[in-house]
């Protein structure tokens, strides 16, 4: 694995935002900015490195479906998560239904040796974009006699293909223009899969209590919804009121209901639990277990809840040294902690790469890395990437 130093192609801009990206730089009120996309680095690996990383996306697939299966029929675990009652009852229904994912994204510790499972990322899954069409479009012009890990837009037209209901209506929220924009890829892929697929506004979602179905604005029925917006964020909301009736509505949705019970990072201590000495995973601890201590006092602290590396703690010899705040998230309980083995980034010429693979109908799909600081953020930017031989 090396970083390559590269002249970012002239309309770079233009290329990126043609293959869908919205805002491939943003603009601050304060007149800073930042980049969605940076190719004025890019890494290349070996076909052996890639392979690496197939072998542990499968394998951790694997382990993490198994664990799901083991969590959802304990409760026990399932209230150490943090999850409510009524909702371990929806999440173990929608398991049992065999409702299956439609995506997933691990971000890993790799700099070409063994991978390392830093996080699980189940929930409305986005990057689609980037990961996919842009970087494709990046890789054909500027190095065009090399190769990619990236079969994104193709397991995602195997994955609707083999969802299991004919009309599905994808949905984000109005004026998100980044997020309308990752859905239309998905009703492209949904179209070519066959299916009877549709756009609409996450608002314009319709509930037809007298047949207890989701509806359009026509009144038009959907067997499924994808949504742009998490299932974690959507049953706190009124729109999954139904969901706890007694009979719940018609439909599916995705990602389905089961993925909450990995939507939180205590499921990174259940999956070490399951697995212990797995290769590609980092001991891990929920914070109340005495077991914790076999971490010793240097160790990354990560709250239950929260993305974009929001409230994670590095500690070090016992002392706090870095400390990722965020401002819109909220400020985690006391017993809602993680604790994770340290096992930092690698640094090439001082860039830190969060390389994440994509599964996608449960399939390993493809590569993505984002380029930050010791913790990715919401401000890492997309590098793209190519296999040198």
């Amino acid at each position: 694995m090396k970083l390559l130093n590269l002249t970012p192609r002239a309309d770079w801009i233009e290329k990126i935002r043609a293959a869908g990206c919205a805002n491939p730089v943003y603009e601050s009120d304060d007149g800073s900015s930042h980049n969605d996309w940076e190719e004025s680095r890019a890494y290349s690996f070996t076909s052996l490195e890639i392979q690496r990383l197939k072998d542990a996306t499968a394998s951790v697939t694997d382990a993490l479906m198994a664990t799901v299966d083991a969590a959802l029929n304990n409760s026990h675990v399932m209230d150490l998560m943090g999850i409510p009652p009524q909702t371990q009852k929806l999440m173990l229904n929608s398991w049992k239904a065999k409702h299956r994912n439609l995506a997933m994204r691990f971000d890993w510790s790799f700099g070409g040796s063994t991978p390392k499972l830093l996080e699980a990322n189940v929930d409305a899954m986005h990057g689609y974009v980037l990961g996919g069409p842009a970087q494709l479009g990046w890789l054909a012009e500027v190095f065009p006699d090399k190769n990619q890990w990236n079969d994104i837009e193709l397991c995602l037209e195997k994955a609707f293909r083999n969802i299991g209901v004919k009309r599905v209506g994808i949905s984000a929220a109005a004026g998100d223009q980044a997020m309308i924009n990752e859905a239309q890829l998905l009703l492209k892929m949904a179209k070519k899969a066959g299916l009877d697929a549709s756009y609409l506004d996450l608002e314009q979602i319709g509930y037809n209590r007298t047949e207890n179905v989701y509806t359009d604005v026509d009144n038009s029925i959907f067997e499924g919804l994808v949504t742009m917006m998490g299932i974690g964020d959507i049953v706190d909301t009124e729109f999954a009121e139904p969901w706890f009736s007694n009979s719940p509505p018609k439909g599916i949705f995705y990602e389905p209901l089961w993925v909450l019970g990995l939507s939180s990072k205590a499921s990174l201590a259940w999956l070490w639990d399951q697995n212990p000495d797995h290769p590609n995973l980092l001991p891990t601890f929920l914070e109340v277990d005495e077991r914790v201590e076999q971490l010793g006092d240097t160790y990354v602290r990560k709250p239950f809840w929260g993305e974009d590396g929001a409230n994670i703690q590095f500690v070090e010899n016992g002392e706090v040294t870095l400390v990722q705040k965020d401002a819109l998230a909220s400020t985690p309980h006391e017993s809602e902690w993680v604790r994770q083995a340290y096992c930092p980034l690698p640094s090439f010429d001082g860039h830190r790469p969060l390389v994440s693979t994509w599964v996608i109908g449960g399939q390993p799909a493809g590569l993505s890395i984002r380029e930050g600081g010791a913790i990715t953020d919401y401000f890492s930017p997309v590098v793209p990437h190519m296999i040198e031989y």
